[in-house]
């Protein structure tokens, strides 16, 4: 299921935040070890709790507390990264990506040689995500981060109404502050069954998201040649995996 963080300040939000049905809570910002033991003992181990690090020593100290995930913002340097490795031992590390830096694949490479558990797209001054990038460019990112077995999630002044948009990606999280007029809201647009939907791509409306070109068309002369074999010639031929001759492919377009 794609899961729901709720960002917030204190132990009375965590409290709400829980009572309201958030999968993670997360305590905002930097967040120092006394509050993280706050959150917590709120908490009291009904749901996940993350905290984030500025720096190395302040993320031990949030594993030291007994935060489930620690955030450290990464800024593509892999000494970061690297830095962040030993804590993998004692919590699940989540490297924090901004959106205004771009997207390098070796650095999420460099997460998973770490033993990184997930990557989180986010954006810096309160940008909206998807002002900063495109669907095609977020599900490019969640694609790559899932390719190395990482969970993939997406932050950064989200509202709302982007919910229905991002779910098309299936992310794992979406990260939302929280927010007690909105957070409801929220919660219904994420149902816990949601990701059922991904065996059965049909009944997602695609028209909500931007097109993404995927698939290049084949060379005319590499088309099949349906007709020898008494199968109408498909309008686009496609060369999809498993289907390695013309043959199968036109007994598959006739089949459906």
């Amino acid at each position: 299921m794609t899961l729901l963080l709720a960002s917030v300040d204190g132990p009375a939000q965590a409290e709400d935040a829980v009572a309201r049905g958030a999968d993670i809570i997360d305590v905002q910002g930097a967040a120092p070890p006394e509050r993280m033991r706050a959150v917590l003992a709120a908490v009291a181990d009904r749901r996940s709790v993350s905290g984030g690090a500025s720096e190395a020593s302040q993320a031990e100290a949030l594993a030291d507390a007994g935060a489930e995930y620690v955030r450290v913002l990464s800024r593509h340097s892999q000494d970061i990264v690297a830095a962040a490795s030993p804590l993998t031992r004692r919590a699940s590390v989540l490297g924090i990506m901004l959106a205004e830096d771009g997207i390098e694949e070796s650095t999420i490479a460099a997460m998973e040689t770490q033993g990184l558990a997930g990557v989180i797209l986010n954006t810096t001054s309160g940008q909206n995500l998807l002002d900063v990038l495109d669907i095609a460019a977020l599900a490019d990112f969640i694609d790559m981060v899932r390719a190395r077995g990482m969970m993939a999630g997406l932050a950064g002044a989200l509202e709302p109404p982007d919910v229905p948009r991002l779910l098309l990606l299936d992310p794992d999280i979406l990260a939302f502050r929280f927010d007690a007029a909105t957070i409801d809201g929220i919660r219904a647009l994420i149902p816990p069954d949601q990701r059922r939907s991904r065996a059965k791509p049909a009944k997602v409306d695609y028209r909500l998201a931007a097109p993404r070109a995927r698939v290049r068309l084949t060379d005319r002369a590499l088309e099949p040649d349906c007709d020898s074999i008494g199968v109408a010639r498909p309008a686009v031929v496609l060369l999809l995996p498993g289907m390695s001759s013309g043959r199968r492919m036109c007994r598959r377009v006739a089949q459906e």
